[in-house]
């Protein structure tokens, strides 16, 4: 197991204009609206609602914030929201800031190229399998975008095995009971 620092964990989300007058988190957790107040009805601050219950230290599921800008780099994904490589025995192997990287990692990873993508109609998911043309194996790897990732039985925020930058093929240890 590596000693080294982990990566951060990721926010796999980000806000999206909601029916009422307002934004909502692509996962659903947080919705965000607008205080108005004056003659023009002016935005001067934005309060959050956690669906998910209180946040922490407070009684209240409500939190003020200045801005929007404020609320993505706080609860949202600053840099767009990641992709993740996913295997269904292991859970996150990986995250990577586009599907392009995402698929890449997973090529070499596997020592293969892509040897067949699917990608059901409607679904945020796609089905990769690498492997040589000559070869009868294949490695399968799923790849999503992170704020998908609940939709598709994978919990977006799990310790990826494959964490490092620097290192994309060191594999460490999730800590205990982190399994899937």
């Amino acid at each position: 197991m590596s000693t080294r620092p982990l990566p951060k964990p990721i926010n796999p989300r980000v806000l999206k204009r909601a029916a009422f007058d307002g934004y909502v988190t692509s996962d659903g957790r947080y919705e965000a609206r607008p205080g108005r107040y004056g003659t023009n009805r002016q935005v001067r601050f934005w309060t959050v609602t956690d669906r998910q219950g209180p946040w922490p230290g407070t009684d209240s599921p409500d939190q003020v914030y200045p801005d929007l800008p404020t609320i993505r780099r706080d609860l949202c994904a600053p840099d767009g929201v990641p992709w993740l490589v996913c295997d269904m025995d292991d859970g996150v192997l990986r995250v990577e800031p586009s599907r392009t990287a995402a698929v890449g990692w997973a090529s070499s990873h596997a020592c293969a190229p892509v040897r067949k993508r699917s990608h059901g109609k409607g679904s945020t998911c796609y089905d990769y399998a690498f492997g040589d043309p000559d070869e009868d194996w294949n490695i399968c790897a799923f790849i999503m975008r992170a704020d998908h990732a609940h939709s598709n039985g994978f919990d977006p925020v799990q310790q990826p095995l494959y964490p490092y930058p620097d290192d994309p093929h060191e594999r460490v240890d999730r800590p205990a009971g982190k399994d899937i």
